[in-house]
């Protein structure tokens, strides 16, 4: 009796133990679906969010109520993200978006597992977008460099992409429309590498602007069309926003057919104002007030741009309220309304400082140089450990060898393979790190030079589109005067020499703007621009041979600071009477000579490591992998030469 009662208990409990199996079981398969369909939830709403915005916002209060209810703080933190870039980016409410992004950014930080890094570096991604739209662009790079740290370093290939992609979008406001298209490469690279459609068509339109921008325009509408036959299918009309506005800019800068532009900008704004997106709608009928102006629809043209200045300022878009202002200005001027013209423009020309004010170019170049030499400094790190393990295995197989290996001889002889293998290996290692430590100084050197470089094309423009400005018109309004007021005899002499006096401070004004950048350089290239300035100088002559061709712009502007350097250096040190300059031009090479007949030095006793004007030139030479030779005694004047290979 005792066995049966025995047995039937342990069949009981067996089915009991068999149920709560199947319990847990399907316990934890219900929470991993609920984790599927909130992140499908998520992944849907993201997918239409520039088609079908609001459905998009309902579907992320749904995805957010069921995380809580099912207790899921990753797809919690991803309902808040989604919401948050409804709130950035259709409603321009970047203050609600700065909150809710916030939210999510606690939740993430709370966990250590890959998705949520991903998350942390996405969030900073959002921050930098919002510090981009509100023209904070030091911000903007810097909260955008944590996002790129971040996914680097988990392996993420899907939202790095996008960091990159505002990134290029980044640079393009800032003009810098080189450093635009290679981030918009490389984002082009990632997106097809992964098959992203979504961020092909994106990368494709920031592409073809930064292009555009540069005068490449012959690639520029295949990537265009591209972009808006991806969009069609998908039905978003951001995108089709941007490829009609890129389009318009196309057939402006390129075409010179209005026409055609102005209907490219109309039909941008329509697919603007059904996203409900006002940024959008602003920037597209800052463009069109634009084209306006210079389509002599001077009346169209003061209307958007009056209508753009309230959400200009309202959204803190200086960059948009400054081109406004200036805008008004043309058109002011246009219809005689001098005093108007003046306040618009001094206005405008203010405003131009907040937008790119002397830090703001330098810390951003700082901060890019500062992330590619982190880069730098992880492969050395990487390979330095590999040298110690490499060391450690070493060590390990040398008392392998000791233990194994009775025989003297033969223990030599595997230790000296060993070493001779080991000491080739460190060398190798050594010249890596050595190799990379040059490219870190290099990429640190290059960022300062091309800070420096945009530095003066900022001022050079800064000084004759603004400065310029507000002095002729200044002049306009007194010579205006001089014909409605009367002036004593005695004073009219002095009226004149006024009038004088500000006409040469106009020209002075030009003639510093052109020394900081000059126009020939940017327009026709480094032989025009070193005959310019020879032609300007006395003691100066100079002597072209070979093929007359465009260079990359970079080594252009370098190559014409070296002349600038070494010309002035003669004329201020070597007490020269002539001076000769040779530019030699070929398909593989260029090469620069510069020699005076002054008194010279001893080559030999120059100090690289002062600051002055030859280390400047031997930084540019080294920057562009040149070669820099200098010829030099003291009584016999001296001969340099810089030489670029192509």
């Amino acid at each position: 009796m005792k066995n049966k009662f025995h047995s039937r208990s342990i069949r009981i409990h067996f089915v009991v133990l068999l149920n709560l199996f199947f319990i847990c079981n399907n316990s934890i398969a219900q929470i991993k679906n609920n984790e599927v369909n909130i992140d499908s939830l998520i992944v849907k709403a993201r997918s239409i969010l520039f088609s079908s915005p609001d459905k998009a916002f309902n579907m992320s209060i749904e995805a957010i109520e069921l995380s809580k209810k099912t207790n899921n703080p990753l797809m919690l933190a991803n309902g808040y993200r989604l919401q948050g870039n409804y709130f950035a980016d259709i409603k321009g409410d970047y203050e609600q978006a700065f909150k809710i992004y916030h939210k999510a950014d606690s939740i993430y930080r709370k966990y250590d597992k890959k998705e949520f890094k991903e998350g942390v570096g996405a969030i900073f991604h959002c921050y930098g977008t919002i510090a981009q739209r509100k023209g904070n662009y030091f911000d903007a790079i810097q909260n955008y460099s944590k996002a790129l740290f971040i996914l680097d370093s988990i392996g993420n290939r899907t939202i790095l992409p996008k960091t990159l992609n505002n990134i290029s979008i980044l640079y393009a406001f800032l003009k810098d429309y080189a450093k635009a298209e290679q981030y918009a490469r490389e984002c082009l690279s990632i997106s097809e590498e992964n098959k992203d459609d979504y961020l092909i068509s994106v990368c494709s339109v920031g592409l073809a602007d930064a292009l555009i921008s540069q005068g490449k325009f012959d690639d520029a509408p295949q990537y265009l069309t591209k972009a808006r036959e991806i969009a069609s299918k998908r039905n978003d009309l951001y995108i089709l926003e941007l490829s009609y506005l890129n389009f318009g800019n196309y057939y402006y800068l390129y075409k010179k057919d209005f026409k055609q532009a102005i209907s490219d900008y109309l039909q941008a704004l329509k697919y603007a104002e059904s996203l409900g997106s006002e940024w959008e709608q602003m920037r597209i009928q800052t463009n069109l007030s634009e084209i306006y102006s210079l389509d002599k629809q001077f009346a169209n043209a003061q209307k958007l741009a009056e209508k753009i200045l309230e959400p200009a300022r309202r959204m803190k878009a200086t960059d948009i309220e400054q081109r406004a202002l200036g805008i008004l200005a043309r058109v002011q001027a246009h219809f005689k309304n001098f005093d108007e013209a003046y306040k618009y423009l001094n206005l405008s020309y203010q405003l131009k400082d907040t937008v790119f004010n002397e830090n703001n170019l330098r810390q951003i170049n700082y901060l890019e140089s500062l992330y590619q030499t982190e880069k730098k400094e992880k492969e050395i790190y990487a390979l330095q450990n590999q040298q110690k393990e490499n060391e450690l295995l070493l060590k390990r197989r040398n008392l392998l060898i000791l233990t194994l290996v009775g025989a003297m001889g033969l223990v030599f002889l595997i230790t000296a393979l060993f070493y001779i293998r080991y000491r080739d290996k460190r060398i190798i290692q050594d010249q890596r790190i050595n190799k990379l430590e040059q490219e870190k100084q290099l990429v640190a050197t290059k960022a300062l030079l091309e800070g420096e470089t945009t530095e003066r094309a900022r001022l050079s423009k800064d000084l004759h589109d603004g400065l310029g400005g507000l002095l002729s018109v200044t002049k306009h309004k007194i010579a205006n005067m001089k014909g409605s007021l009367t002036i004593p005899d005695d004073q009219v002499e002095n009226f004149n020499s006024a009038l004088e006096m500000l006409d040469n401070s106009i020209k002075e004004l030009r003639r510093v703007a052109h020394n900081l950048m000059p126009e020939s350089l940017m327009r026709y290239g480094l032989n025009s621009a070193i005959s310019d300035f020879c032609n300007s100088i006395d003691k100066a002559s100079y002597h072209f041979y070979g093929v007359e061709k465009r260079l990359d712009e970079k080594l252009e502007v370098a190559a014409f600071r070296i002349v600038n350097e070494l010309v002035n250096n003669a004329l201020k040190h070597a007490n020269a009477s002539n001076i000769n300059i040779q530019l030699v031009q070929e398909p593989e090479r260029i090469s620069i000579t510069v020699y005076d007949d002054g008194c010279g030095f001893d080559s030999k006793s120059i100090d690289y490591s002062k600051p002055g004007g030859l280390k400047n030139i031997e930084s540019r030479v080294i920057t562009f992998n040149g070669r820099l030779d200098i010829l030099s005694t003291p009584g016999k004047g001296t001969e340099i030469s810089a030489e670029f290979k192509l």
